[in-house]
């Protein structure tokens, strides 16, 4: 027998089913077609900070795949395989909060030995890292288990210490090729310095100083970018890790505070204080540079565009000439990519734009949020984002119907 549907009543069925997946997708519970799994280990998406992934996020009738509460999240959900895992603060401390990547149930939560800052978190195929400001040490645990695999200190007073590296650590750890990069800060008449550890077993392989705010990791060099309002000069510097000799000169000067760098396939990228956007070729000469409309601290470089966040505005860029391609408005700290779409925080949820063209693909609202989304990341088929308050949740493109009709 063939049963009929009025399109009163299939709109009664879609509601209904709309409001479970809102219910469920509260209480944590999976109700995707596939499993999210995927790589962003970091804040910066690479090493080099260029903020996107070849895996695809949601662009067609997406929806909340799972939304959880924590008591306040300062970190990007950073995605390893199956594995999501997030900084979270409480009244117990600061700690790693790790969670499954397609319910948003938690596997593991693990102490840090010391006070964090915000975003100061990486991850890898096997491990999840670290690092505490007040003193030079370096953490990993198993991603899978929570463990601790590894505790390194680099300071000098401690017994056993490696480097007499002064100050702690306040800018995100880089992972690349199994080595863990990260760069400590100045402390009394000591330089800050960039220290690459062996991320299996967190021992020192090379260390340099500089006077550098951030760092980016690419194929063949390591930049750093000297933006402390406390000196005269600021721009590029490229740090030179494995031969262990740094000049401490800059090889690009910017007029205005640099940002953190992004190195593309052939430019490296930087956004200063005077609202201008900087691309710099490989013998350190100025490529070209185009005005932006605040200084640009996050970029992204994706499919021959660098994507500058600036205020509330996200402006496109051809990375090849700087002509200035779109704009639209945006909100959160930093643009991520996938798979051509470049996402950005709204007000209770995300907007997607199409790279190339900036046409919004892409447009997701959840009252349920009740404010800005602060990170955002791509893995899996998914976008998952995180708010400072301590929401976190997971969207994806496809997912099963609640319900016959």
């Amino acid at each position: 027998m063939t049963r009929d549907v009025s399109r009163r009543g299939f709109l009664r069925g879609m509601l209904a089913g709309s409001a479970a997946v809102t219910a469920g997708a509260a209480a944590g519970a999976a109700r995707g077609t596939t499993p999210i799994k995927g790589r962003w280990y970091q804040h910066g998406g690479d090493a080099a900070n260029t903020n996107r992934t070849a895996d695809r996020g949601p662009q067609f009738t997406q929806r909340t795949r799972w939304r959880d509460e924590l008591p306040s999240t300062d970190s990007a959900p950073l995605v390893a395989g199956d594995t999501v895992a997030v900084l979270e603060l409480s009244s117990e401390g600061p700690r790693i909060h790790a969670l499954n990547a397609s319910t948003g149930t938690t596997r593991w939560r693990a102490s840090v030995p010391g006070s964090v800052v915000s975003g100061v978190l990486a991850t890898d195929d096997e491990r999840v890292f670290t690092a505490t400001v007040l003193e030079p040490q370096v953490v990993a645990f198993d991603r899978t288990t929570g463990e601790r695999r590894w505790r390194t200190d680099l300071g000098g007073a401690e017994e056993g210490a490696q480097l007499g590296v002064a100050g702690g650590f306040r800018t995100s750890p880089l992972v690349r090729d199994g080595r863990l990069y990260l760069k400590s800060r100045a402390a009394s008449s000591a330089p800050a310095s960039v220290v690459a550890l062996n991320a299996a077993t967190g021992e020192v392989e090379s260390t340099a100083p500089v006077q550098s705010t951030h760092v980016a990791v690419g194929a063949d060099r390591v930049v750093g970018s000297r933006g402390s309002a406390f000196l005269e000069e600021h721009g590029l510097e490229e740090i030179a890790l494995d031969s262990e000799e740094s000049t401490g000169e800059l090889r690009y000067e910017t007029a205005g505070r640099p940002g953190r760098p992004t190195i593309g396939d052939d430019l490296t990228f930087v956004g200063t204080s005077e609202n201008r956007l900087h691309a710099v070729d490989e013998d350190w000469e100025e490529a070209w540079t185009a005005d932006t409309t605040d200084w640009a601290v996050s970029l992204a470089v994706a499919d021959g565009v660098v994507l500058a966040k600036s205020g509330e505005q996200l402006l496109a860029f051809d990375a090849a000439t700087g002509e200035r391609l779109w704009s639209a408005p945006a909100g959160g700290p930093r643009p991520v990519v996938g798979s051509g779409v470049a996402y950005v925080g709204r007000e209770n949820g995300f907007d997607g734009y199409d790279v190339g063209s900036g046409e919004r693909v892409v447009t997701y609202r959840n009252p349920l949020l009740q404010g800005r989304m602060s990170y955002l990341s791509v893995a899996g088929g998914a976008l998952l984002a995180s708010a400072q308050r301590g929401a976190i949740l997971a969207v994806q493109e496809q997912i099963d119907l609640p319900a016959r009709f």
